[in-house]
């Protein structure tokens, strides 16, 4: 399966965003690319046959206490309205990504997983990107509203 599980992953990114060039090294078992002002890195885990997906923006980082707070509140709301994936934040580095996984032990076709995956960062992301900038942008907003507004609740 590992292998397998590595191979049925580049096969489908390089399916999905020819238009990105993406660059893997197999030995690492991980793909990256850059679209539509993401970076996006694609981990196999071969021992637990896990695919783990980062999406972040290069260069966005939230240092500081007061915006680092702003920044819980607004990932608190977004991962409560998340369906799938949540938004992780680096306290040592500043970066703030968008991952998403799932468990690949036992399934013969990884395919239509994967491209869900994939998928997901396509569609949440320019929003999560969207509501990082306007925190840090217009820092008397409610991290809360801006999340809100970005991801309605239903």
């Amino acid at each position: 399966m590992e292998p397998t599980l590595f191979s049925a992953t580049r096969s489908i990114v390089e399916r999905m965003y020819p238009e990105a060039s993406p660059i893997f090294f197999p030995e690492q078992y991980k793909g990256e690319f850059n679209l539509a002002g993401r970076h996006t890195e694609v981990r196999v885990d071969v021992q637990k046959h896990i695919v783990v997906i980062y999406s972040n923006v290069p260069g966005f980082t939230i240092t500081g206490k007061d915006p680092t707070k702003r920044l819980v509140r607004f990932m608190a709301r977004v991962n409560e309205m998340l369906y799938f994936g949540n938004l992780e934040y680096n306290f040592e580095t500043g970066e703030v990504r968008y991952k998403t996984s799932q468990i690949f032990q036992g399934i013969a076709n990884p395919e239509n997983s994967i491209r869900f995956l994939l998928e997901q960062h396509k569609e949440n992301f320019p929003k999560l990107a969207e509501g990082l900038d306007e925190l840090l942008r217009n820092t008397q907003a409610d991290p809360v509203t801006i999340a809100n507004a970005k991801f309605p609740p239903t």
